[in-house]
């Protein structure tokens, strides 16, 4: 495994004095999805003392950065973290302590062991662990700062030297081809006897599904005039509340499939091209003596045969004569 550490982790530990709060912001990010490591999360809230999180990543699909996402999305996050964050800290920072690419498969189990040994390592350096009493007897000459001069608490439940990393981890690249192989027969197996076992309760599920399918048809035929109503009800309050609603066009459809359906007729597409302008307002076809805007050429045609517009011809032409205009 070729891990790269930070050029500014290294200075820290010869120090006399643990680093600020900062340098965990400081600290990079994963440039890609197949990125191993050891990564770091501060959470802080107004008032109170900001607390370190320490964990480690070895996902073969993603890696460290798809884990990171996790904490955006408030998923599948550690119960120690999930506590503080429900009390009303934030994540501030996070970054990577340690890192290498993701290793070819078959060294993909000692990589993990030796991530999780640097998790380990790094979690007690940083003061990020749990406290136990025989922490400073057996550990203590080995950390380069004592916990109590550090700016910031644990946050993490547990130290990873408790964790065992699956996988296999002593055999060279044709052990474990050999290993793998017969890793993908057994799942090949395992598979084919959940199909079975899936298939041989078809015909079941198949007369299961039928029967709750016809009960829901049998209460709504029992029960037509109460779904009417309470339809009705539904679409009026859709109308008002503008659920659905067409800002081109400027009308509210009572569904959602009314909506779709309307954003695919010409009328709606041809006002979409216009900018959500009307025939009428282009003045594409507009009688300037009647201020009158058509909205279809044949309507434009027929207002200049009508009575009123030849009257207004009329009346028009004979204040130009009177007045002298041309």
């Amino acid at each position: 495994m070729s891990s790269r550490i930070p050029p500014c982790s290294p200075q820290y530990s010869t120090c006399a004095n643990p680093p600020p709060l900062s340098f965990f912001s400081s600290l990079p990010m994963p440039t890609s999805n197949n990125i191993w490591g050891v990564y770091t999360l501060v959470v802080e809230k107004a008032g109170e003392k900001s607390r370190l999180y320490i964990g480690c990543e070895t996902a073969q699909r993603g890696g460290v950065q798809q884990w990171l996402k996790c904490y955006d999305y408030g998923v599948t996050l550690p119960k120690c973290l999930s506590s503080y964050l429900d009390k009303g800290y934030k994540i501030t920072s996070r970054g990577l302590l340690c890192w290498c690419t993701q290793p070819p498969a078959f060294s993909v189990g000692r990589t993990r062991v030796r991530m999780v040994a640097l998790e380990a390592y790094l979690t007690y350096i940083f003061g990020a662990g749990p406290a136990y009493e025989v922490d400073d007897s057996i550990w203590g000459d080995l950390w380069p700062w004592a916990k109590s001069t550090m700016s910031w608490d644990s946050l993490c439940s547990h130290t990873a030297f408790t964790e065992v990393p699956w996988d296999v981890h002593n055999t060279n690249e044709e052990e474990f081809l050999v290993y793998n192989e017969k890793r993908r027969e057994e799942a090949k197996t395992r598979k084919a006897a959940f199909e079975a076992q899936r298939f041989a309760t078809i015909p079941e599920l198949k007369a299961f599904l039928a029967k709750r399918v016809q009960a829901g048809k049998d209460w709504r035929r029992r029960n037509r005039k109460r779904l009417n109503k309470l339809h009705a009800e539904l679409r009026t309050r859709n109308r008002e509340s503008n659920r659905f609603r067409c800002n081109i066009c400027e009308i509210s459809l009572p569904y959602a499939g009314a909506l779709a359906t309307h954003n695919k007729t010409k009328r709606h597409l041809d006002k979409a091209k216009r900018g959500g302008l009307s025939v009428k307002d282009t003045k594409r076809y507009y009688c300037g003596i009647c201020d009158y805007s058509a909205g279809h050429k044949s309507h434009f045609n027929g207002h200049l045969t009508s009575a009123g517009h030849k009257r207004r011809v009329e009346q028009a032409e004979a204040a130009a004569v009177a007045t002298g205009s041309p």
